[in-house]
């Protein structure tokens, strides 16, 4: 387990995560940020980095987060108010959704049900539904219609992407 200080000089949030996975693929790597506002943190979640942890939070916060971390779960723990964080730390939860959990949250954002993405994607209900409970948990939200919000909110999906009625599925944007 490595905590990394993400103020590292010379690209150390991306590049260094990146080097430990190279030489030891069993190491996690967890960052330690004074800020959320930095978006190299956010690329280094998305490539490498196993979690983010903020320095205003507690002793025993940080130890959990390490933890979770150890046991190969993906962390993002922030003391202060997300909402006073802004884009920024939208980002760096974006950065913690797999692919298909993006695609979920950007089919919600342009209105999709769950039975509507189970049929194009040709899959069980349950199998949307636990994609959209783990996105809803790794964004701290509490329903669809919050990720739908959170979804427009943070760019996932913009009105370009979008076209009531269409069976296409939204273009989604990376961050």
């Amino acid at each position: 387990m490595l905590l990394l200080d993400a103020n590292l000089p010379g690209g150390g949030p991306v590049k260094t995560p990146a080097a430990v996975r190279a030489a030891s693929p069993a190491t996690r790597v967890l960052l330690l940020a004074a800020q959320v506002r930095h978006p190299a943190i956010a690329a280094a979640i998305a490539s490498a980095a196993d979690g983010l942890v903020t320095k205003d939070v507690s002793s025993q916060q940080v130890v959990a987060a390490i933890h979770a971390a150890v046991t190969g779960r993906r962390v993002i723990v922030m003391g202060s108010d997300p909402l006073k964080l802004g884009r920024d730390a939208g980002v760096v939860q974006l950065a913690t959704l797999s692919d298909r959990e993006r695609e979920v949250l950007g089919m919600l954002a342009t209105g999709w049900s769950t039975p509507r993405i189970a049929r194009d994607w040709q899959v069980a209900e349950s199998t949307v539904r636990s994609h959209v409970q783990n996105l809803l948990g790794k964004l701290d939200l509490h329903c669809k219609l919050e990720a739908a919000a959170f979804a427009w909110e943070h760019g996932v999906v913009t009105a370009a992407s979008t076209t009531l009625g269409s069976a296409t599925v939204p273009r989604m944007h990376s961050g």
